[in-house]
Order: structure tokens, then sequence, then C-alpha cells
């Protein structure tokens, strides 16, 4: 069975940028994890991440 931690590093994100997007969207972690996954495949999606990461680490949601 594949676990969580096995689908984060499928997803090309660290486990911080799991936690930003799951908090922003409130989904579960596997959901964000799946969510970060297709949205990486694009650029408007990696740079979509990528500002909710940059939010998130600077306290805003």
């Amino acid at each position: 069975m594949i676990t969580l931690q096995d689908c984060i590093a499928f997803s090309g994100l660290d486990p911080e940028a799991i936690e930003a997007l799951a908090a922003h969207h409130s989904f579960p972690h596997i959901i964000a994890t799946q969510y970060a996954a297709d949205q990486m495949q694009t650029e408007a999606g990696a740079e979509a991440i990528a500002q909710i990461v940059r939010r998130s680490t600077a306290g805003m949601h």
C-alpha cells in the first residue's frame, strides 16, 4: 500500500508545502498531495502552489 509519505515524495513538494495546501483548501493531506501532483504538471498550477506556500510561510492565509 502506498503511504502519505510516498505520495508527498511523488508530488515533488516538501511536507511543508503540502501542509500549506491542505490548510489553504481545507483538504485532507492525501487530497492536497494529489492536487499538488496534478497542479505541478502546468506552469500556472506550479505558480499557484508557490503563491499559496509563500503566503502560508508569511503567515497570511
